[in-house]
């Protein structure tokens, strides 16, 4: 990722059988290139990471980097996960829609979880959103709650967030990670 631009793509990989100490060597020896948020989640997975880069090329080897993913998500447009808001409780909700165009629902998602955290994908789900809340009990019936009642959505998979690095400014201290 030459000349320090912001990389146009991104793409969300899940990780099932992650070293389990990952999250803390991001956190003291910095993010590799092109990672930019790892969190280790409840779920099928026991890692989701969100990468930016800018050409399709250069994604196995970010990826390989943390680890050998199990799937990897490629968002339609410009990513809007992890670019914001960042409270106590963050869960990623990943989306299986009844509907032919996923588009089509991402204004009521937006709308359910309160934010604009929520693309629609190329992999083996349709929407991933990102979802944040002030408790576990918040993002369970405030949040992830209302996504179930939206008409379209099929099956819904919870991916709670135990610990995570972002590279974002908004991260919290503690959870703030620096570049290799």
């Amino acid at each position: 990722m030459a000349d320090g631009a912001e990389p146009a793509n991104n793409a969300f990989v899940f990780i099932p059988d992650a070293d389990p100490r990952l999250i803390d060597q991001l956190r003291d020896g910095g993010m590799p290139p092109g990672v930019r948020y790892v969190a280790s989640v409840t779920g099928s997975s026991q890692v989701i990471a969100v990468l930016s880069y800018n050409e399709l090329t250069e994604l196995p080897a970010i990826i390989r980097s943390l680890s050998e993913g199990d799937s990897t998500a490629v968002p339609l447009a410009l990513s809007q996960i992890r670019r914001s808001e960042y409270r106590e409780e963050t869960a990623f909700v990943r989306i299986h829609t009844k509907v032919d165009d996923p588009e089509t629902l991402l204004a009521p998602i937006r709308e359910a979880i309160g934010s604009v955290e929520a693309d629609v994908v190329f992999g083996d789900f349709d929407i991933l959103a990102c979802t944040v809340g002030d408790s576990l009990e918040d993002l369970k019936t405030r949040v992830i709650g209302s996504l179930r009642t939206i008409n379209g959505i099929g099956r819904t998979e919870t991916l709670v967030v135990i610990d995570y690095v972002s590279l974002s400014e908004n991260a919290p201290d503690g959870h703030r990670g620096t570049t290799k």
